[in-house]
């Protein structure tokens, strides 16, 4: 019971600093969508982007990524349906930083 009371509250230091880390890092992320500027904030944060290591994409509306398809293999534009359409797109970056 001792060794709970002296290592209880060291342990839930430990937790809170893990917590606040992982804050600034999804408050770091965040400002970099918002900005969409990851340069401004590598320099902001006193880190030096060397290169992009790995881009994603992806479309919600999976009939274009058929028709996209079908004109590639085609070899000329992709059609678009008729009326409305939308579209979401997201993109992940990752840089390595020094």
């Amino acid at each position: 019971a001792i060794v709970a009371a002296i290592l209880a509250p060291l342990l839930a230091q430990l937790f809170y600093f893990a917590l606040s880390r992982k804050r600034e890092y999804l408050a770091d992320a965040g400002g970099a969508r918002l900005t969409r500027y990851p340069e401004g904030l590598a320099s902001a944060l006193g880190v030096k982007i060397v290169r992009v290591k790995a881009a994603s994409e992806s479309v919600s509306f999976i009939p274009y990524r058929a028709m996209m398809e079908d004109a590639v293999l085609a070899g000329g534009p992709a059609p678009m349906p008729p009326g409305k359409v939308e579209l979401t797109g997201t993109a992940s970056v990752v840089y390595e930083i020094i």
